[in-house]
């Protein structure tokens, strides 16, 4: 009664507590408090998250971001360096960070998102409260295709099989990338229908 009235002010424990209550998305008991200004994209190596992403930023009239780059600048490291200097603790705090300072950017956004993110819980469950999270989806022979037309192959150097290497990569992932508000499937509908069904999504 008294968030009907607007007299509560709830905590995100309490609203996910509501959600619950009311057998319904977080993402639809707050959809009327706030419209997400920015477009988070995850998927696989090879998605076309910096192709789409790009694109759509354009189309929207939006900065594009990667946020593997916010992560690095804020480090002031490569993501490889960070690794092994400060391992997976120092990344996930900078990831965190890196969220957390895109949020706090006022206006829209894409963002292109690395595609561990999503295993680091703290940084994804604010990227899903803070943006419009869309899982590119495609097969993995067809991210591997991709990846292998891009000619850097550098992060799959040494795996004696790649393709079962993104499956098993995938089947990991798989759980936590159907978290996002939005699936796309870049196989079916190329990369302008990607686009095109994006901005209708959101838009």
């Amino acid at each position: 009664m008294q968030l009907e009235r607007g007299q509560a002010n709830p905590s995100l424990q309490r609203l996910l507590e509501l959600a619950s209550a009311l057998e319904m998305p977080l993402s639809e008991l707050v959809a009327d408090l706030t419209s997400p200004a920015k477009v988070a994209l995850i998927g696989l190596r090879g998605a076309g998250k910096s192709t789409i992403g790009g694109l759509l930023a354009s189309q929207l009239g939006c900065p594009f971001l990667s946020l593997d780059e916010v992560i690095e600048a804020q480090a002031g490291m490569r993501l490889g360096d960070l690794f092994e200097f400060q391992g997976p603790e120092g990344y996930r705090a900078f990831a965190k960070a890196a969220v957390d300072s895109v949020l706090a950017q006022s206006g829209a956004a894409v963002l292109e998102v690395g595609g561990s993110l999503v295993m680091e819980d703290s940084a994804y469950s604010a990227l899903r409260l803070g943006c419009e999270v869309v899982w590119l989806k495609a097969r993995p022979e067809v991210h591997l295709e991709r990846v292998r037309q891009q000619g850097d192959l550098r992060p799959m150097a040494g795996w004696a099989n790649p393709l079962a290497e993104l499956q098993a990569i995938l089947e990991r992932r798989e759980p936590l990338y159907g978290l996002a508000h939005r699936q796309i499937d870049t196989e079916a509908l190329g990369v302008q229908g990607a686009v095109r069904e994006i901005v209708r999504a959101v838009g």
